[in-house]
């Protein structure tokens, strides 16, 4: 979504220069005063600065902005989803979510009829895997004195074949876990901080339920969403500043990495992402966050922040200090609004500008119109 500051329509740009031909405003002061009076009047110049901000306005090159939400995601290549191979009972949970953990560490312990058979299938296998090996190697030796057929060698290494495979997927299926009195123990396969934890004490699984997310931290991913329209102005390597919602921490100041080549077909969003570093930990999936994505143009400008601005009568003003106590209301012409104040095209570079109390200010030098 796309902040616009509202500009200045030609008919109120009018207005406002109508008001600063009323007021070419002298406050208090006066031209003939004498230095004393000026004092007693508060508008020495160094009281003047003091009291409203006075500060020189400056160019600086025109950008436009874009205020867009986003989120804190773990990196895929990094993540790791632990899958229930079978049914069971989830005896115990020793793990809390988002806690770090260290690559072999018990993660929960479980009972499962289903694994209890595979690991007494994988202990007869040992035997059958044995024997099937024993007889190819004679039926081969047989062979070539030409008392066994070319079919029972073949039959022979085929069942040693299937065996083979078998015990290889029995052995995978219980290499994640350790038997123990008589109960499995699902340790952790690498280092990492704990994402999703899916399950609870005395919990009943099936196969391929998720049971926990394991992730390393140490580099995480910013996703940010923009809409479809905007495609063309979002690209890789314009500068962003990341802030996370509901945390004081000051901006992450970055540029993007790259866009994802599909927009959501049911949002028609598409998303930008960036790689931050995360040492501390202290950035994890599922924070939100803000990003204000710059994006620069050529050209400069005279730009006023929004502390120094004033709305009034559908324009937008500023108090242009003309020394002592001489102040003009200006209205502005904006060329660009951003969050932050805007770029006009009717000051020069020098102007100075109330920046404080231009509220008050801004109405006291009206009631003398």
């Amino acid at each position: 979504m796309i902040w616009h500051g509202k500009l200045v329509s030609r008919k109120a740009f009018l207005r406002g220069l109508v008001l600063v031909a009323l007021s070419a405003v002298m406050v208090a002061c006066g031209g003939s005063a004498g230095a004393s009076e000026a004092a007693e009047n508060g508008c020495e110049a160094s009281a003047v600065v003091a009291k409203y901000g006075v500060a020189p306005v400056q160019k600086r090159p025109v950008y436009e902005e874009f205020i867009l939400p986003g989120e804190i995601v773990a990196l895929s290549s990094e993540t790791v989803p632990l899958m229930s191979l079978s049914d069971g009972v989830v005896e115990e949970v020793y793990v809390k979510l988002g806690e770090a953990v260290e690559v072999g560490r018990p993660l929960l312990s479980l009972r499962s009829p289903q694994l209890l058979n595979w690991q007494a299938r994988q202990q007869a296998l040992r035997g059958l895997l044995q024997a099937a090996r024993l007889k190819a190697t004679t039926l081969d030796s047989l062979l070539r004195s030409g008392l066994a057929s070319r079919s029972e060698l073949a039959q022979a290494q085929a069942e040693l074949t299937s065996l083979s495979a078998e015990s290889l997927e029995v052995a995978s299926n219980l290499r994640a876990y350790q038997y123990e009195g008589g109960r499995f123990l699902l340790r952790a396969p690498r280092s990492g901080s704990i994402i999703q934890l899916a399950v609870r004490n005395g919990m009943p699984i099936q196969a391929g339920d998720t049971l926990l997310i394991l992730s390393n931290l140490a580099t995480v991913r910013a996703h940010i969403y923009f809409y479809a329209d905007q495609v063309a102005v979002i690209r890789a390597g314009l500068p962003v500043r990341l802030r996370l919602v509901g945390f004081s921490q000051e901006p992450i100041q970055t540029t993007i990495a790259g866009l994802y080549p599909t927009l959501d077909p049911a949002e028609r969003t598409g998303t930008a992402y960036v790689d931050l570093p995360n040492p501390h930990r202290s950035l994890y999936p599922g924070l939100y966050l803000q990003a204000v994505i710059t994006k620069p143009e050529a050209d400069s400008a005279v730009f006023v922040p929004m502390k120094a601005i004033v709305f009034s009568a559908n324009t937008h003003y500023a108090l242009v200090w003309k020394g002592a106590c001489n102040w003009e209301v200006r209205p502005l012409l904006v060329r660009k609004a951003i969050r932050e104040g805007f770029f006009c095209d009717n000051l020069q570079p020098g102007d100075s500008i109330a920046t404080e109390n231009v509220l008050l200010l801004f109405q006291k030098l009206t009631q003398r119109l």
